[in-house]
């Protein structure tokens, strides 16, 4: 709640001289403070959606007002600015995402390899059923790339939460092998399953019914395996 009261929009509100404090002004405020987070709410989704079909540049506020249902003035307290607004959109998106992908599989009788396979299939899944924010994302990159802070920061921190995954994966998948790379070559195995992911999902967007997402991922943990085993000094 005290979060809550550092957000544009929420004002203290003190009890005149005249006016008392009785039981019912914590309600008030509460009701307040709900009312407001609600709003921040429909104007980030409303704002989500539209960025994510029109990109930064075709989303006004005026249109996100009218999907939101809420008037220009709401838009402007609670984020500053259109610029403050897409910041938002973005922190609000990577959190939904994030708690949307899969933690790290149990570890039980599986090899490193299908606990690997298992978080790839958990990943495609949820792109399937939620693919908004990453398309959003690569809308962003592509349009705004790294000329505001707004635009960058978001970027960075999405790219980042996206290696950090992969790098996992790809960590897992040589766990159970007698392969040893050194950082570097994991790094470059790490970088290349970020790209193909993203390369199969826009090749979903672009023709859901000749991509099957779930497959490519699949296919993205045989090649790291792969090339692992080709790029192990011991291999040559």
């Amino acid at each position: 709640m005290a979060s809550q009261l550092q957000q544009p929009g929420f004002r203290k509100v003190q009890p005149s001289d005249e006016e008392k404090v009785t039981s019912k002004s914590p309600t008030r405020l509460n009701l307040r403070q709900q009312q407001g987070a609600e709003s921040r709410t429909l104007i980030l989704e409303a704002a989500r959606k539209l960025m994510a079909e029109r990109g930064f540049a075709g989303t006004s506020i005026s249109a996100v007002s009218r999907r939101s249902g809420l008037p220009a003035s709401s838009i402007y307290w609670h984020f500053g600015s259109k610029e403050g607004l897409l910041a938002s959109v973005a922190q609000d998106g990577a959190e939904r995402f994030l708690r949307g992908l899969p933690q790290q599989p149990p570890k039980g009788k599986a090899s490193g390899a299908d606990r690997a396979q298992t978080a790839l299939a958990t990943a495609a899944a949820h792109l399937e059923a939620d693919p908004e924010f990453l398309r959003f994302f690569m809308l962003i990159a592509l349009e705004r790339g790294t000329s505001d802070e707004a635009s960058a920061g978001s970027i960075r921190r999405s790219r980042d939460l996206a290696l950090f995954m992969m790098r996992r994966i790809v960590e897992l998948t040589l766990e159970d092998a007698d392969i040893t790379l050194a950082p570097s070559a994991i790094d470059e195995l790490t970088r290349f399953g970020v790209a193909a992911g993203e390369g199969g999902f826009l090749a979903y967007q672009i023709n859901p019914d000749g991509v099957k997402l779930r497959r490519h991922f699949e296919l993205i943990g045989l090649a790291i395996r792969a090339l692992a085993t080709q790029m192990d000094p011991k291999a040559r």
